[in-house]
């Protein structure tokens, strides 16, 4: 029996050996998200959120990350490249070869470009057709609807008079922040409203919840932005 490195490790041999270029586009996209999502620092369940404020594509917010966490993201990112690099490469030959892809894949993929590579490294062709084609879907289709909890929570900070916007895209919709509280009418606050289905039991027996990979792996995406964010579940 081999522990979890072990296993992603031939995971990511057994991978490479076969034509990726046979994959469809969907699961190329699955495996490079959860490649990502599982070998990058995700912080931890309790963990508390402390990054100051920076700009995100979409919508700025006005200082820089810090420099640690750049640092992280970094060193995470070099040592999976020469997993990613031809998953990467094969999802362009498929997208280019299918003429586009659905937006899920786009999303996938342009979450993989988040936590992968800094603003500055982000005018590959690979990055600019991925954005490109996820920033034409997002203008030509309705943001996600808000939920229930979604909007309690907005009535409540608008009858605290806390001005704020909804759905905010990062990277032309590879997610949406809930809502961004405005201070001096520039971003201040990126909140989550986290339902149910953000978490899961700890284990099979447990009466303890978690929160799920991908709740975890927006919130570390989100700080890497540089954005302070505030999880309500």
């Amino acid at each position: 029996e081999c522990d979890d490195a072990a296993f992603l490790r031939a995971f990511e041999r057994h991978v490479l050996a076969q034509d990726l270029t046979s994959f469809r586009i969907r699961d190329i996209t699955t495996i490079a998200w959860s490649h990502v999502a599982s070998r990058h620092h995700l912080p931890s369940s309790s963990s508390s959120s402390s990054s100051s404020s920076a700009s995100s594509s979409s919508f700025p917010p006005a200082s820089s990350a810090s420099a640690s966490s750049s640092s992280s993201s970094a060193s995470a990112a070099a040592a999976s490249s020469s997993f990613l690099a031809p998953l990467m490469e094969a999802a362009a030959q498929r997208i280019e070869q299918d003429g586009g892809c659905a937006v899920e894949s786009l999303t996938q993929l342009a979450q993989v470009i988040l936590a992968t590579t800094d603003k500055d490294e982000r005018d590959s062709a690979m990055v600019c057709s991925v954005v490109g084609a996820l920033g034409q879907y997002r203008k030509q289709n309705p943001p996600p609807k808000s939920s229930g909890l979604h909007q309690r929570v907005s009535a409540v900070l608008s009858n605290l008079k806390v001005p704020h916007v909804h759905e905010v895209a990062v990277l032309e919709g590879a997610f949406f922040i809930d809502l961004v509280v405005l201070r001096c009418n520039r971003p201040f606050l990126a909140i989550e409203v986290d339902g149910p289905s953000h978490f899961h039991p700890a284990d099979h027996d447990s009466a303890q919840w978690v929160e799920t990979t991908g709740t975890r792996f927006k919130r570390h995406l989100l700080e890497k932005e540089g954005w302070r964010v505030l999880s309500i579940p």
